[in-house]
C-alpha cells in the first residue's frame, strides 16, 4: 500500500508518472531537489500564515481589555456604569489585568465597600472614581 505522501508528492512532480516510477525517481537527486523545493515551499508559506496570524492579526484586531475581576458586568449593569467601567478601564489599563496591583486593591476596596459603604455605589461613575482613589493611594505608597 502506497503511503498518502508519496501519492500526494508523486502527483505534483509529475502527474503522468506511476507510483512505482516516483519511488524509482526519488533516488535520482534532480527529484529530490524538487521534492525538497516544494517542501521549502510549503514550510515558507506556513511561516507567513504564523507571522499573519501571531503579529499582524492582533495588532489589526487587539484583544478586547476585560473589566476588573470582581466589578459588576452582567445584563442588569446600567448602560451609565458601563461607560464608567470602560473610561476607568481606559485610564488605567492595569485595572484589566488580573493580579495587577490596581486590580487587587480595586477588587479588594469594591467588596469593602460593599459590606462598608454601600451608598457608595448609588452613583454611576463608582468605577472610575474607585478606580482613580485606588491608583492614587498606590502612587502614595504605604502610610505607616
Amino acid at each position: 500500500m502506497h503511503s498518502s505522501f508519496t501519492r500526494f508528492f508523486a502527483k505534483r512532480l509529475s502527474p503522468a508518472i506511476s507510483i512505482d516510477e516516483f519511488r524509482l525517481r526519488l533516488k535520482d537527486s534532480t527529484t529530490q531537489v524538487s521534492l525538497l523545493k516544494i517542501i521549502r515551499s510549503v514550510a515558507v508559506g506556513l511561516s507567513v500564515i504564523a507571522i499573519v496570524v501571531g503579529i499582524i492579526l492582533p495588532k489589526l484586531y487587539p484583544p478586547r481589555s476585560a473589566p476588573p475581576r470582581g466589578a459588576a458586568t452582567d445584563a442588569t449593569t446600567p448602560s451609565s456604569e458601563r461607560v464608567a467601567q470602560a473610561a476607568a478601564v481606559a485610564q488605567f489599563p492595569d485595572l484589566a489585568k488580573p493580579g495587577s496591583r490596581l486590580n487587587i486593591e480595586f477588587v479588594r476596596r469594591h467588596n469593602l465597600y460593599r459590606k462598608t459603604k454601600p451608598g457608595f455605589f448609588t452613583d454611576p461613575d463608582w468605577p472610575a472614581k474607585l478606580a482613580s482613589e485606588c491608583s492614587h493611594d498606590l502612587a502614595a505608597g504605604p502610610t505607616r
